[in-house]
């Protein structure tokens, strides 16, 4: 992991939780980083760290500051993404489910979906009153509160992965765009 305060100069950071074997995702939310990742023992783990406010605080922001892992619910799988809802609930895209949070990440618990997901968990993005989960198929489930999930689409079939964006929240649109990367032989992007 690389760190930089202004994208100019940059800081490697070596201190991962010694456990892990394979990073997934990395985000900002509510003033903490989140990791998720793979242990060695092939199970999905989250970790936290409190963001750098200048200071040189937590494990991003100095190379003395440590990781602290999550407490989990028993079934998780990859994580790949993170997004934090106007509530402060933070949920977070697994490869066969969502998992989120109420705590600011230090506990996670299972989300449900009204019905069960065909595809794997890919992306997940918040518009500050609903977060959008999107399976690799481009199955499409929203969610008020990132604790239960309902789908409302599908979006084209076809190669490649979906992935989200969401507009800028801070002005009302709520926008989240959906677009396939890889192995597709068109452009294809929804909002």
């Amino acid at each position: 992991v690389f760190a930089a305060q202004t994208g100019t100069a940059w800081v490697q950071r070596t201190n991962l939780p010694a456990s892990i074997t394979d990073p997934f995702a990395l985000a900002t939310c509510g003033g903490w980083w989140m990791l998720g990742a793979l242990t060695g023992a092939g199970v999905a783990q989250i970790y936290r760290t409190a963001a750098d406010d200048g200071t040189g605080v937590g494990a991003i922001g100095s190379a003395g500051g440590s990781w602290t892992a999550s407490t989990m619910p028993a079934t998780p799988t990859e994580v790949r993404a993170f997004a934090r809802l106007g509530s402060g609930n933070i949920v977070a895209a697994c490869a066969t489910r969502a998992v989120y949070s109420t705590d600011l990440g230090s506990t996670w618990s299972d989300a449900s979906f009204a019905s069960a997901p065909t595809g794997n968990g890919r992306d997940v993005a918040a518009t500050g009153s609903k977060v959008v989960w999107v399976a690799q198929d481009g199955e499409i489930f929203t969610s008020g509160d990132g604790a239960s999930f309902t789908q409302t689409t599908s979006l084209a079939p076809g190669a490649g992965t979906w992935q989200l964006t969401a507009g800028d929240t801070a002005t009302g649109t709520g926008e989240v765009v959906a677009w396939r990367s890889g192995q597709s032989t068109a452009v294809d992007i929804y909002r």
